[in-house]
């Protein structure tokens, strides 16, 4: 597959995941706690942990949002595929395993330390 070929492939996968994660997103989330709602304690701690794994779930879908739309405009603007801190070609293995990647294996092993 030649580079072009794989830049289309890539670009094309990115913006399905925008419209699916886009998708997620408008979901409505939970309405805020409110104690009237629950018949006992633990309708009340079975209320609170459904609401922090909703707000979890839409904090971690914002997040993938944020990143597919850099990886996108990172095409755009012609710097897909190099690693943001050193500029360093990032292998394209690594982008179709990571479309979003954007930093090469070395930059992100040193972001995790």
């Amino acid at each position: 597959m030649t580079e072009a070929k794989a830049l289309s492939h890539l670009k094309q996968e990115l913006k399905n995941k925008l419209e699916s994660q886009l998708r997620e997103w408008k979901k409505p989330f939970l309405t805020p706690l409110e104690r009237d709602d629950c018949k006992n304690e633990i309708d009340l701690v079975a209320r609170l942990i459904e609401f922090r794994t909703e707000a979890s779930l839409h904090q971690k879908s914002t997040t993938q949002l944020r990143e597919i739309q850099s990886a996108l405009r990172r095409m755009e603007n012609g710097n897909f595929g190099k690693c943001i801190r050193c500029t360093s070609q990032i292998p394209i293995k690594r982008l179709f395993a990571i479309p979003t990647a954007a930093f090469c294996i070395q930059c992100q092993s040193q972001n995790r330390s």
